[in-house]
């Protein structure tokens, strides 16, 4: 749908927790909240609306009683978009226009309301929605935007070299409340498989929130090595430049690194959280047990991916 003249409409992503428009209290993390920002910036496109800036900061006390290493204060690490309104402006339209949920916004167009019906009211996108489902075919602009305002300082990673690598992320820091950490044991069992899958001892970079201790069996192996290049979305951007990734279930700071970077990604299976974000080409995405081969077709993108050609598994 193309964008149409009319009067203004707002657009603002309120993106979890306590939103005070300067600063947020025990809002999620990263991976979470960048659903309700990308579904805002292609709402944005799609109807040209006018664009408020998200608010960014946050104070979170559970990651700091816990001792992560990532606090999720998310300061420092974007700048606002050229074209998007902030500092007054920004404080002005949040605390005197009305404001007009998303699912209400959409609801309303699809049963013939004008957009000319909204003007001067700011639409809110909120929450996870239907996650990569309501993105699923826009990972292209929402990349590009998100490297637009992620501040260059935290883009290392974008040119680090991966050839011929594999990189795995093991989500431990708060997935350890209720057991949601996946097993190193899979981990350990995943790389010798892509390993097998390659026919060569390929390079691991370990990406993790948890200490050595906790990713001793995954380090113990020949080859491998931990990486980070500073802060979480600095990680992620890096992740996405990986060329095979070996994911934990049911977190989707790993899931926003493939739809970034569409590499072959393994998931474990019996995740509660299962995603289709491969949606041009879903060889490329498996849920795997364990233990048994990869499928025909994965493994093809595998080899394509690391420049091996398309040979016979």
């Amino acid at each position: 749908m193309k964008p149409v003249d009319h009067p203004t409409i707002y657009s603002y992503a309120q993106l979890g927790g306590s939103d005070l428009a300067l600063f947020r209290l025990f809002g999620p993390g990263l991976g979470n909240l960048l659903f309700s920002w990308a579904r805002s910036v292609v709402a944005t496109r799609k109807y040209g609306l006018a664009s408020i800036a998200p608010t960014w900061p946050n104070l979170a006390i559970g990651p700091i009683i816990r001792g992560e290493s990532d606090v999720r204060s998310y300061v420092g690490l974007f700048r606002r978009a050229e074209d998007s309104i902030g500092g007054l402006r920004k404080i002005g339209h949040l605390t005197s226009c009305q404001r007009v949920n998303e699912c209400t916004f959409e609801a309303d167009l699809a049963r013939g309301v004008s957009l000319k019906c909204f003007a001067g009211k700011v639409i809110v996108f909120q929450g996870l929605g239907n996650m990569f489902a309501d993105i699923a075919d826009d990972y292209a602009y929402v990349s590009t935007k998100l490297l637009e305002i992620v501040k260059d300082c935290h883009k290392e990673g974008c040119s680090f070299d991966f050839s011929n690598s594999i990189c795995a992320h093991v989500r431990l820091g708060d997935f350890k409340i209720g057991s949601q950490t996946t097993n190193i044991s899979w981990f350990v069992a995943a790389v010798r498989e892509v390993r097998a899958t390659l026919r060569h001892n390929a390079q691991v970079f370990v990406f993790s929130d948890g200490n050595d201790d906790d990713l001793r069996p995954l380090l113990a192996l020949d080859n491998v090595t931990r990486l980070s290049f500073g802060s979480s979305i600095a990680d992620m951007l890096a992740l996405s430049n990986s060329k095979i990734l070996i994911a934990s279930k049911n977190s989707t700071f790993g899931m926003w690194a493939c739809y970034i970077g569409r590499m072959p990604v393994i998931f474990p299976e019996g995740g509660g959280c299962q995603q289709q974000i491969h949606s041009e080409d879903s060889h490329r995405q498996i849920y795997w047990n364990g233990y048994d081969a990869f499928p025909d077709g994965f493994i093809v993108s595998c080899r394509h991916s690391v420049g091996q050609g398309v040979s016979n598994p």
